[in-house]
């Protein structure tokens, strides 16, 4: 499962080090919290990541300007990532050929 390489990958290094890796985080945290429902044991590894997400924001959005400019890149890596995702989808869904 995508899902859980990419979060041991997250939790191992234990730190988020960009705005790319921040939006991964983020996706995932939305797909564990439907997870966490039925798998109880998986809500340890989602309050680490929930704690790297939020060390993230304090370190590089709390208290600062935000610029046009970082707003810009924000909005561009959330279309890039909801794209990706889209196309995940899309390839994972049985094709509905007659």
């Amino acid at each position: 499962m995508d899902l859980q390489v990419n979060l041991k990958k997250i939790l191992k290094k234990g730190a988020i080090s960009s705005e790319q890796e921040f939006q991964k985080a983020s996706i995932i945290d939305r797909r564990m919290r439907l997870l966490v429902k039925e798998f109880p044991e998986l809500s340890s590894d989602r309050e680490q990541l929930r704690a790297l997400l939020k060390a993230y924001e304090d370190k590089h959005w709390v208290g600062q300007e935000i610029t046009d400019k970082k707003s810009w890149k924000v909005i561009w890596l959330s279309i890039l990532q909801s794209r990706n995702a889209f196309f995940w989808i899309k390839e994972k869904t049985p094709s509905n050929q007659n």
